[in-house]
């Protein structure tokens, strides 16, 4: 008897099978009946009328179920890890748009963690607009983080079609990886959930993200210049929550607020753009949103201002390149999924006012680029004077987080009041740019800086003499206490002509580009947020001068050299480097909890986890400590006899906070320890 096939073979095309293999088994097996029985027509017939002469069509297969984020499957009480994000992007390739996506790295964390980016577009579109996304740049603002997620799963399952034939999109759903998955229910505790914690503002050199667009210290914010050079995107969106003020706003927002963004560029965002997303923002979603800030020191009626000018923030920092840029900043006392929607609303309708003012963005961007070496560099930024306006009040409730303290809870009531607003900056000083840069004396580090910016810097090739103005500082201010690091460093002076004189070797960057007030920012000694700022010319300073000379006369391009370079000689600033490689001699410190004590109610602004009747286990060696203390004096005296080589691979059992690492690693170099690797997390 023939076996009739029940199930039809595996196709590309699933959904265009016909169960073709059933039908036709059941005419073979019809046949044979006819065959054998030739001489009972009635039994024949009989049997033909029981078999069916059409099998009826297999249903296609399903599609695959869209995923849902961690947030989403808690029902909002929890946040996505980095595991979570690279499960949930995997899953989306699978839906029917999936080809719209394709993710890519970045780069590294300093713990090894990689940077993920992913790149949309519709396959067969010839998009005029290029979109960046930033999200979870302090590891504890996660709203953003679930909103793109959201976004990216609509995507793959075919909606925002319109918008993708427009825009190109590069999203980085994590961009402090290390930040991220260091939860604990105590970070942002005060803010409205999710209650099962969220990560870290800082990056595991304990460094700012948000802070380093200037100096560049951290792998995560050089990996991001990268893509903004490589992507060169026309719209960057960096997607917050704020903690601040009672206000009556769902969410704050801001743009490049620095004097040398290209002033119709700028005029563009504040007059144009921002209030036509605001005006969507509240027809389309009920979404109140307004400029950024927070209220005067006696109250709503004394004012609401924003916050800097700084370029080492990003939303400030990006605008210097010519491009659109929004921060988004979702109020942290509304609940989570609430900021979450908030936030995805807000970066829609932010690329769909891109998308109708395409022709006006491109043609400003281009005049910007254009004009980049002709305009003055800006400098002494202070607060825009005020303009009389609305500005809408909330209320909050407390609520009791046992061992933690009170979590705030937005009211649903507000009313308005009517204050002195200041959402902008003015430069109170300018100056014309040089024709270029010369920096006199080794400064590898200040040059290898100015190139991750994607400026060039070349070294003359012989001696030269060049008419010059030359900073001299009359004073040199220091900051008391440490910032990010850096005691920062404020200097005031005056210019002078002189003809210098370059000796071969010296390096030059020129100002005849785009980006040449992005290079008098890092360079200018008054600018207000540049290398001088960050003590890079420190040494120099000491002694009495400023190294970098303003000349009149550019080099002629014959006796220059162009530098090359790679992001390695950037120094490691974080106490540990990646061990995932160490090799087998090299000593390991394992650190453990032993009692996990009590968690003592944080004060400040973020601080670190702290706790009381607390205790650590520290095994170095096979050696065991029951206190920082006793381990680093065990590690210096195992140094010091040479049984305790120069490089210790430290690994991090969990419950381990990271404040507690650090200190490990820092207890190392103090006993002499000189590399101090970290193993992989667990």
């Amino acid at each position: 008897m023939s076996v009739v096939r029940t199930s039809a073979p595996r196709r590309r095309n699933p959904g265009r099978v016909f169960a073709t293999w059933p039908c036709q088994g059941a005419l073979r097996f019809s046949r044979r009946i006819l065959a054998g029985y030739a001489g009972s027509m009635t039994y024949a017939l009989a049997c033909l009328a029981a078999l069916p002469l059409f099998a009826a069509p297999q249903s296609p297969p399903p599609d695959p179920a869209p995923p849902r984020t961690r947030a989403e499957r808690s029902d909002w009480h929890e946040t996505s890890r980095n595991a979570d994000v690279d499960a949930f992007l995997d899953a989306l390739a699978q839906l029917p748009h999936g080809g719209r996506l394709r993710v890519e790295n970045l780069g590294r964390t300093v713990q090894g963690r990689p940077l993920r980016v992913v790149r949309v577009r519709e396959p067969h579109a010839s998009p005029r607009l290029r979109a960046l996304l930033l999200a979870d740049i302090h590891g504890g603002e996660v709203e953003g983080k679930e909103a793109v997620q959201i976004l990216l799963r609509e995507i793959a399952l075919g909606e925002h079609s319109a918008l993708l034939d427009a825009v190109e999109l590069a999203v980085v759903p994590v961009f402090n990886a290390d930040g991220n998955d260091e939860i604990d229910r105590g970070n942002r505790f005060e803010q409205n959930g999710p209650d099962a914690g969220v990560g870290r503002r800082h990056n595991s050199q304990d460094r700012d993200l948000n802070r380093d667009f200037i100096k560049l210290e951290s792998p995560e914010a050089r990996a991001l210049l990268r893509l903004l050079a490589s992507f060169d995107p026309h719209l960057f969106m960096d997607l917050h929550t704020t903690n601040g003020s009672y206000h009556g706003y769902h969410l704050t927002y801001c743009t490049s607020l620095n004097g040398n963004v290209d002033p119709d560029i700028a005029a563009l965002m504040h007059e144009r753009f921002l209030p036509a997303v605001r005006q969507r923002m509240r027809e389309a979603h009920g979404y109140r949103i307004f400029d950024y800030g927070n209220f005067g020191r006696q109250g709503p009626e004394s004012g609401w201002t924003t916050f800097s000018a700084d370029p080492r923030l990003a939303i400030n920092y990006v605008g210097l390149r010519h491009c659109l840029s929004l921060l988004s900043e979702a109020y942290s006392y509304l609940p989570f999924e609430d900021r979450a929607k908030v936030t995805r609303a807000f970066v829609l309708e932010s690329l769909t006012e891109l998308v109708q003012r395409a022709d006006e963005v491109l043609e400003l961007r281009a005049i910007a680029v254009e004009r980049g070496a002709s305009m003055p560099f800006r400098f002494a930024h202070e607060l825009a004077p005020p303009v009389q306006g609305e500005l809408l009040v909330g209320a909050v409730d407390e609520q009791e987080v046992p061992g933690l303290g009170k979590r705030l809870c937005v009211r649903p009531e507000f009313h308005a009041v009517q204050a002195p607003l200041q959402v902008r900056f003015v430069a109170k000083k300018e100056r014309p740019l040089p024709k270029a840069w010369a920096i006199l004396g080794a400064h590898d580090l200040v040059a290898n800086i100015v190139r991750a910016h994607g400026i060039d810097v070349f070294t003359t090739t012989e001696p030269l003499e060049a008419p010059a103005q030359r900073f001299v500082p009359e004073g040199v201010r220091r900051q008391g206490r440490p910032f990010q690091g850096h005691r920062l460093v404020q200097l005031t002076g005056k210019l002078s002509e002189e003809a210098a004189s370059l000796p071969a070797g010296t390096l030059v960057v020129g100002a005849d580009h785009a980006l040449a007030r992005l290079a008098a920012q890092l360079l200018e000694a008054d600018s207000d947020d540049g290398l001088a700022t960050w003590g890079y010319f420190d040494r120099d300073l000491d002694a009495g001068s400023y190294p970098v000379l303003r000349l009149d006369r550019a080099p002629s391009p014959r006796s220059l050299r162009a530098m090359i370079g790679s992001d390695a000689v950037f120094p490691t600033l974080v106490p540990y480097l990646p061990g995932a490689d160490a090799d087998e001699t090299v000593a390991r410190l394992e650190l453990s909890v032993v009692e996990p004590g009590t968690r003592v109610p944080p004060r400040g602004f973020e601080p670190d986890v702290r706790f009381a009747g607390r205790k650590l286990r520290y095994r170095l060696q096979g050696a065991t400590s029951e206190d920082l203390e006793h381990m680093e004096t065990d590690a210096t005296d195992r140094r010091r006899s040479g049984e305790l080589g120069t490089s210790v691979l430290v690994t991090r059992r969990a419950g381990v906070t990271h404040a507690e690492l650090v200190q490990a690693c820092e207890a190392l170099r103090r006993a002499g320890v000189t590399e101090v690797l970290l193993s992989p997390p667990e």
